[in-house]
Order: structure tokens, then C-alpha cells, then sequence
């Protein structure tokens, strides 16, 4: 008993400070995501890519359209 005792202290000590760990890592990563996705370079190049990709599906839909007629 007193060993399935351990076991299980041991099992939550383990899962709580593991659950610490993996919020401060979450934390510290996507502080670093905001940051690189505030520079402007970045920013520019979303815009660009966001562009791009609306061009497409522009595209797209027109050649289906087409197709359909």
C-alpha cells in the first residue's frame, strides 16, 4: 500500500511540475511569435502572401465558373 502510495505522490509531483514547465515553454514561445510577427518584415510579408493568395482563388473561381457554363 504504502508503495502504490509513493507511486501515485510521486506520478502527481511529476505531472504538476511537468504541467509548470509546459505553460512557462508555451508562454515563451508564442512571446516570441508576437515579436516576429510585429516587425515589419513580416508584416510585409503577410500582406504580400495574403495577396497573392486572393489573386488565386480570384483566379480559381473564375476558371470554374467558366468550366460550369
Amino acid at each position: 500500500m504504502l508503495r502504490k502510495f509513493t507511486l501515485g505522490a510521486a506520478f502527481g509531483a511529476g505531472y504538476v511540475l511537468g504541467a509548470k514547465a509546459g505553460t512557462q515553454r508555451y508562454e515563451q514561445i508564442m512571446a516570441k511569435a508576437r515579436e516576429l510577427a510585429g516587425q515589419p518584415a513580416v508584416q510585409d510579408l503577410r500582406e504580400t502572401v495574403t495577396a497573392q493568395v486572393e489573386h488565386l482563388g480570384d483566379k480559381a473561381k473564375t476558371a470554374a465558373d467558366e468550366a460550369l457554363t
